[in-house]
This record gives structure tokens, C-alpha cells and sequence, in this order.
């Protein structure tokens, strides 16, 4: 069945103690170094999409898993969204764009729309073996994520408006966006994979 977003996200709110499962997470997020282990509660939830199961919050348990979990979380996430958007933001400020105004940080648009989902796509390929050399074969970036592309408009831009509307408050909102988008950007991609064909060395995957 095709996931919908609309379906996905309300989910979140009617589980037990969905709100300090969140404050707690949004509060480890706030402290470096401390935050692997709040990515490596979002590396669970979206092991569930990945297995094409609902948006459930686990228990904060495991914690030694939960850092390692979420340092290569991090690791993938620094790579493919902290760089890029740096990086987009530099070139914005260069003097000679200046005269611009606001068209000036046009550059860092595709990198904010482009950031979470092929962060979500290596991450989806670093956790079918836990390696991170599956996270960096650009090809298989892009095939994931040009398959249906307009999936991924609506629940990016849902993400942006959380990041926006909580920047008060956000390491909490980064969290909570994550944890709901994220879910849903592994299930959309459980289910691209085993709608893939199946070759001679048995169904294709990503891999």
C-alpha cells in the first residue's frame, strides 16, 4: 500500500508518552556530542519505516546502542546536510552577491530541499549492512531518489516549516520533525525497494 504522509504523521500524538519521549529526546539534542545518543532513537524509528511498520517511539533504552547508532547518524547527517547547507551559506555571502538582496541565498534552496531526504536515502543504505561506504555511492542516492520525486516535496517542506516555526525551541523541533518525516522517507523507500524487479541473483534491492 502507498504511504501517505497525511496518514503517517498523526501517529506520533496517539502513542504513550509521545511527549516526554520527545521532550527528552529534544533536551539530549541540545548538547554536543550527547545528541548521538537522541539520533540514535531516530536511527530506531526509522529502522520501523524501514521494515515498512508505523511510526512507533521505543522505549530510551540500550544507550550503548543508541550512541553508536547515532554517531554514524550524525556522521551521514553532517555530510549530507550540515556541509552542504555551510557550504550554500558561504557562497550566499560572498560580497559581489551582495547587490542581490534576498536572491542572494537562492543557492542555499535546492541544498535546504534536497538535505533531509538524501540524508534519510544513505542512511536507508548504511542500515542494510552497516557500512559506510553503502552511504556514499552517489548513484544509488539518486536513482532512490528521482523514483518518485514528488513524494518527497510535501513532507520536506513540513520539515522546513517545523524547523521554522519551532526555531525558538529547536533541537526539540529538529527531533519531533524528524522523528515523524524521517519514518515516513523509510517507508517510501520499503516500499521503492521491494517494488523493485527481481534479477537473476534474487529481488534487487538498493544495494
Amino acid at each position: 500500500m502507498k504511504p501517505s504522509f497525511e496518514q503517517v504523521w498523526p501517529r506520533l500524538f496517539f502513542q504513550p508518552n509521545w511527549g516526554w519521549k520527545c521532550l527528552f529526546g529534544g533536551i539530549l539534542m541540545a548538547f554536543p556530542v550527547i545528541n548521538f545518543l537522541a539520533f540514535g532513537y531516530l536511527y530506531r524509528v526509522c529502522e520501523e519505516g524501514r521494515r515498512g511498520r508505523p511510526l512507533i517511539l521505543p522505549e530510551w533504552e540500550e544507550w550503548r546502542e543508541l550512541f553508536l547508532d547515532g554517531l554514524y547518524f550524525f556522521l551521514i547527517f553532517l555530510v549530507f546536510a550540515v556541509v552542504p547547507l555551510t557550504l550554500a551559506w558561504l557562497l550566499s555571502r560572498l560580497p559581489f552577491l551582495s547587490v542581490l538582496g534576498m536572491l542572494a541565498y537562492t543557492p542555499m534552496v535546492p541544498v535546504m530541499l534536497l538535505a533531509a531526504p538524501t540524508t534519510a536515502a544513505a542512511l536507508f543504505c548504511f542500515q542494510a549492512r552497516r557500512r559506510l561506504v553503502d552511504a556514499f555511492e552517489i548513484k544509488r542516492l539518486f536513482i532512490m531518489l528521482q523514483a518518485e520525486p514528488q513524494e518527497f516535496v510535501v513532507p520536506t517542506l513540513v520539515f522546513l516549516g517545523i524547523l521554522l516555526a519551532g526555531a525558538p525551541i529547536l533541537p526539540l523541533a529538529f527531533f519531533v520533525g524528524s522523528a515523524i518525516v524521517f519514518h515516513f522517507y523509510f517507508t517510501l523507500f520499503h516500499r521503492l525497494e521491494t517494488r523493485m524487479p527481481t534479477g537473476p541473483s534474487g529481488p534487487y534491492t538498493f544495494l
